[in-house]
C-alpha cells in the first residue's frame, strides 16, 4: 500500500468500487422498473377520470380472468362505456379487458394466439376443451383456434359477421373468451396505456356484432 499526496493506492482503495457496482447492478433497473409503474398508473388514472372508468391499484371483481393473470393484476379499469359494463386489468407483461354478454353463455374460446405466444400462453390462458370448431373460411380458421362443446352455441355466435370482426383482433397475441355473461380478450402483451380506449371501443363493437340469436337461445342471466 502506498500513500501519495492523501491518496490511498492498494486493495483498500478499490474496495468501496467492488460493493458500489454490484449495488449499481440491481438499484438502477428497480428504480426505472419503479418510474414506469408509477408513470404507467398516472396514466391510467387521468384515462379513467376521462372516459369516466373506475380507477383501483388493487383489483378486484376480475374473477372471470385466467388465475394467472388474476395474481398478476397491479391495475384496473371499470364501469360502463358505450352502453357496456367493461374492465380493463394490468399484469405485468399481460393485459385483459373485458366486455358484457347479453346472454348466459357456454364458454367459447377463440384463440388467436400463434407460436411461442401459444406455447408460453397456454399456463395463462389454457384452453381445456376438447371440441374444435372450424369454419368455411380458410383466413379466419389460419387466424384463430375455434373451441366450444356446444356445437349449436359455437355455430350459432361465430356467424359470418362475427368472424368479420374478430379478424380485427387476429394480431397473434389475442387470446378471446365467452363464459356466461362476459366476453374477455387477453394479450400475451402489455398494451400500451395509449391503446387502452382504442381496445375498450374496438371491443364494444365486438360484442355489438353478437348475434341477435344468442340471448333468445341462451337468455341473460337472472
Amino acid at each position: 500500500m502506498r500513500h501519495h499526496l492523501g491518496v490511498i493506492d492498494g486493495p483498500i482503495a478499490s474496495a468501496p468500487w467492488t460493493l458500489v457496482v454490484p449495488v449499481l447492478f440491481w438499484a438502477m433497473p428497480l428504480a426505472f422498473f419503479v418510474w414506469w409503474k408509477r408513470n404507467r398508473d398516472l396514466q391510467l388514472r387521468r384515462l379513467g377520470r376521462r372516459l369516466g372508468l373506475e380507477y383501483r391499484g388493487a383489483p378486484h371483481g376480475i374473477e372471470h380472468l385466467p388465475r394467472m393473470l388474476r395474481q398478476q393484476a397491479t391495475a384496473s379499469l371499470s364501469g360502463t362505456w358505450r352502453e357496456h359494463r367493461v374492465t380493463y386489468v394490468h399484469a405485468g407483461a399481460l393485459s385483459a379487458a373485458s366486455v358484457d354478454v347479453p346472454a348466459d353463455c357456454p364458454r367459447l374460446v377463440i384463440d388467436g394466439r400463434h407460436g411461442a405466444d401459444r406455447i408460453w400462453g397456454g399456463s395463462i390462458a389454457p384452453v381445456s376443451l376438447t371440441e374444435r370448431r372450424g369454419t368455411e373460411w380458410e383466413e379466419f380458421d389460419r387466424g384463430f383456434d375455434v373451441r366450444c362443446d356446444d356445437a349449436r352455441f359455437a355455430n350459432a355466435f361465430v356467424d359470418q359477421r362475427m368472424m368479420r370482426a374478430l379478424m380485427g383482433f387476429a394480431d397473434g397475441h389475442s387470446y378471446i373468451e365467452v363464459r356466461g355473461d362476459t366476453l374477455t380478450l387477453t394479450s400475451t402483451r402489455a398494451i400500451p396505456v395509449s391503446e387502452v380506449e382504442a381496445l375498450l371501443d374496438r371491443l364494444t363493437a365486438l360484442a355489438d356484432q353478437i348475434p341477435r340469436i344468442i340471448p333468445e337461445m341462451y337468455g341473460p342471466r337472472p
